[in-house]
């Protein structure tokens, strides 16, 4: 999802919520946390600019948090101290799905909602899944790149095993190439994709 996206959607539902007839569904003292895999990144910068943007029209608190550098294990700290803070919600991006889910599923028995953004743990109690649906996006750029390279070539992925949301991908590339499994096909893990 683009960080115009993102934050769009964030200004899309504070807006609608805004302009209700009804009393606010909120309190100032709810307090709503943004854990994120790299808070350094333009991505996620964009994300927060939003989430806060949001939060100030819903008259909330909103916390940006996680670490400042790719670390799966540090972001999961992050979100475990989110949930034991007493946030009223929590959105996450989950570096690593499996890593992730039982304190995801920690926090929703202790009565926080979890969202998913970007990155799902779909094995988890999250409550909702807000992000692109990424294996079809592989599948649409696994067809463009074949045909921008006229089904002839050598095409490296860089990417993060393990990450949900980037594996979901690659696997809608690899469906496009007859690579149902690396290493299968026209797929080879060191050199790329052969077309």
């Amino acid at each position: 999802m683009k960080p115009q996206r993102v934050a769009a959607t964030f200004l899309i539902l504070a807006a609608a919520l805004s302009v209700s007839c009804q009393k606010s569904y909120h309190d100032k003292t709810e307090r709503y946390v943004l854990v994120t895999a790299n808070v350094n990144l333009p991505y996620w910068q964009e994300a927060r600019a939003g989430f806060e943007d949001a939060a100030q029209v819903l008259g909330v608190e909103a916390e940006f948090t996680g670490p400042a550098t790719y670390s799966p294990d540090d972001e999961l700290k992050a979100f475990q101290q989110a949930a034991a803070s007493g946030a009223t919600g929590i959105l996450v991006s989950p570096a690593r799905a499996g890593l992730f889910q039982a304190s995801i599923d920690e926090a929703v028995r202790a009565g926080v909602p979890v969202i998913c953004m970007d990155s799902d743990s779909p094995q988890s109690r999250r409550i909702l899944f807000i992000g692109t649906n990424n294996y079809e996006a592989g599948l649409e750029s696994g067809k463009l790149l074949a045909q921008k390279m006229r089904e002839s070539g050598l095409v490296v992925v860089v990417t993060i095993p393990g990450q949900f949301n980037l594996d979901e991908r690659l696997r809608g590339v690899h469906a496009v190439h007859g690579c149902a499994e690396r290493g299968a096909g026209r797929f080879d893990a060191q050199h790329g994709f052969l077309l």
